[in-house]
C-alpha cells in the first residue's frame, strides 16, 4: 500500500473516531436517551471524502424532514377516517420510496 493511501485511510479513521465521539458528547450533552446512536448515525453518513460525507448528511436530513411531514399528513388523514396503524404506515413508507 502506497504512503498516500495510508495517509488517505489515517485521516479517514480520525475523522470517523473524532465525529462519533463527538457526536456522542453533543447527544449526551442535550440530554438524549440513548446517545450512542448519535455516534452510530455519524458513523453511518461517514464517507471517504468530506464533500460525499456532506451530500449523503445533506441527502438524510432531507429524508428524515420529509418522512416526518409525510407521516403526520397520513396520520392525521388516516386518524380521520379510522385507518389502523399498519395500513397508516405502508401508506407513508409507499409516499416516501416514491
Amino acid at each position: 500500500m502506497s504512503r498516500f493511501a495510508m495517509t488517505k485511510r489515517l485521516v479517514f479513521a480520525v475523522r470517523c473516531a473524532s465525529s462519533a465521539a463527538f457526536a456522542y458528547l453533543l447527544a449526551t450533552g442535550i440530554g438524549l436517551p440513548f446517545p450512542v446512536w448519535a455516534s452510530m448515525s455519524s458513523l453511518i453518513v461517514s464517507q471517504e471524502s468530506f464533500d460525499a460525507t456532506r451530500h449523503s448528511v445533506v441527502g438524510r436530513v432531507i429524508g428524515t424532514i420529509t418522512g416526518a411531514v409525510v407521516a403526520i399528513l397520513v396520520s392525521t388523514v388516516a386518524h380521520r377516517i379510522g385507518v389502523g396503524t399498519a395500513l397508516q404506515i405502508a401508506v407513508a413508507v409507499g409516499l416516501c420510496a416514491l
